[in-house]
């Protein structure tokens, strides 16, 4: 029995005009100054809002508009949480050889 294919939730002209309508909105928030952190495996931050991808230097003072500051913020702290459980995964490891 053959499968039907199924029609997309959201056609492609739809999610283009949602990117775009998403890229216009950030673009017109208020900017400020944000620093992401350097990271040497990972020398651009990356992100996405409703599908429009972001790439900014590490290291340096960038202006951004508002929603990538949270985004950015919201991600280093992610990224802070995860290396704080590594070396708690790691430390537990370790003390579990002694």
């Amino acid at each position: 029995m053959a499968s039907k294919k199924k029609e997309p939730v959201v056609s492609e002209s739809s999610f283009r005009e949602i990117e775009n309508n998403t890229r216009a909105r950030i673009a017109a928030a208020p900017k400020v100054m944000v620093f992401i952190a350097p990271d040497p495996q990972n020398p651009m931050w990356r992100g996405t809002i409703n599908g429009v991808d972001y790439k900014f230097p590490r290291g340096e003072m960038i202006e951004v508009p508002e929603p990538l500051a949270k985004l950015i913020e919201n991600s280093t702290r992610m990224q802070r949480i995860k290396a704080q459980h590594e070396k708690a995964l790691e430390d537990h490891i370790n003390l579990g050889s002694m």
